[in-house]
């Protein structure tokens, strides 16, 4: 009897850890893009369920653990099944964010529709220090900042940096026709500080709250949700190619 009832619990052990096993692997999908009927931007989905994409159809999708990839169709399967990671810990955050971010920029371009700047006057890059304006602006790791004016500044005039904490003011020429420009080797770069940044032929300074993007952040995606989440929204959204 006792063998019997040791092994109806083993059994039962067995088939436990083996539906946990099965909806850990499967993980969490949030689409970024989709021209596929049904699969919306924005939109989380379980990397297990099946779907069906179109010929001619596309999904620009994200996975927990911060890699993205492009499915073309014709499709019909799990999004899960080609070659996903595993579900990652805490990777359900990452897919949580990236959907608010990606379903809030959906919104907004509802409401305000295509607002084409004139050329010059929108940043494209991501990693780049845009002086036109007060903001949080992110750096990577490792690197020298640099600098973005819009066309409409882009005159030969002297940009000055100073860190509100203190230390050495930093000054460069801005040659006339660059839009960017490096940070120069003073002040130091120090993340969670506020600089004051003054260019000669802007109308006033602006003050910028910078942030260090940090290395262990490797992937777009994992890049976009540490900005977002620190105030770099907009640069977050270049990084997933929602501008």
């Amino acid at each position: 009897m006792r063998s019997s009832r040791s092994s109806g619990l083993l059994a039962a052990l067995a088939a436990a850890a083996l539906l946990w096993s099965a909806g850990v692997g499967a993980g969490e999908i949030v689409i970024l893009e989709s021209s596929a009927p049904g699969l919306e931007a924005g939109a989380i989905v379980d990397a297990a369920t099946v779907v069906a994409i179109p010929a001619g159809a596309e999904v620009v999708l994200v996975e927990e653990d911060g890699s993205s990839r492009t499915v073309k169709g014709p499709f019909d399967g799990a999004l899960g099944g080609l070659g996903a990671a595993a579900a990652v810990a805490g990777g359900g955050g990452l897919v949580g964010s990236l959907s608010k971010l990606v379903v809030e920029r959906a919104n907004e371009r509802q409401v305000l529709g295509a607002v084409r700047a004139a050329p010059g006057q929108t940043v494209a890059k991501v990693f780049v220090v845009d002086i036109a304006r007060s903001q949080t602006a992110c750096v990577p790791a490792g690197a020298q900042p640099v600098f973005w004016r819009p066309a409409t500044l882009a005159v030969e005039s002297e940009l000055t940096i100073a860190n509100n904490a203190g230390g050495p003011v930093g000054r460069a020429l801005w040659p006339k026709g660059e839009q960017q420009l490096k940070w120069p080797d003073s002040p130091p770069v120090i993340d969670a500080n506020r600089y004051t940044i003054r260019l000669a032929a802007a109308p006033r300074p602006v003050a910028i709250d910078l942030r260090i993007v940090p290395a262990i952040h490797a992937t777009p995606a994992q890049q976009a949700d540490w900005m977002a989440a620190v105030g770099c929204r907009r640069q977050a959204e270049r990084a997933l190619s929602l501008e």
